[in-house]
C-alpha cells in the first residue's frame, strides 16, 4: 500500500485485515529525496464477534432503580434498556459489570441488552 501525505503531514490509506485476529502493519514515511524512516508498528485487533452477555434476573421487589450485574467480555461497552430508561455502563478487566436501570413499578419489565466488543 502506498499513500501520500499531505502539506500538513497526514495521509490515510486502506488496508486489508486477516478477520478476528490481530494484524500487524508496518508504516514507514519516504521524502521525496528518497530516505526512509525506521518502521512504526501498528496493531490492530479486527473483532467482529459480539461478546456473550450472562444475567441471571429474577423477580425484584426492591426499590427503583434495579440494580443489574453480569458478566461479558473484559472492556465491552453493556448498553441496557427497559422502557423508561436507558443506562450504559464498561464491563471491567474480568468481565464484570454493574448498572442500575429504572424500572416501571408493579409492571412486567422487559430489558434489553446491547454489548459492543472492547476491540
Amino acid at each position: 500500500m502506498a499513500a501520500t501525505a499531505s502539506a500538513a503531514g497526514t495521509f490515510s490509506t486502506s488496508v486489508l485485515l486477516k478477520v478476528n485476529q490481530t494484524n500487524r502493519i508496518s508504516v514507514v514515511a519516504t521524502n521525496s529525496s528518497g530516505t526512509s524512516s525506521t518502521a512504526a508498528v501498528v496493531t490492530v485487533v479486527h473483532d467482529d464477534i459480539p461478546p456473550e452477555v450472562d444475567a441471571d434476573v429474577g423477580r425484584y421487589a426492591g426499590a427503583d432503580p434495579f440494580p443489574f450485574t453480569g458478566t461479558t467480555e473484559a472492556g465491552a461497552e453493556v448498553t441496557l434498556t427497559s422502557a423508561i430508561d436507558t443506562a450504559q455502563t464498561t464491563a471491567d478487566t474480568n468481565g464484570r459489570f454493574q448498572q442500575e436501570i429504572h424500572l416501571i413499578p408493579e409492571e412486567f419489565n422487559e430489558l434489553t441488552r446491547r454489548q459492543i466488543p472492547s476491540n
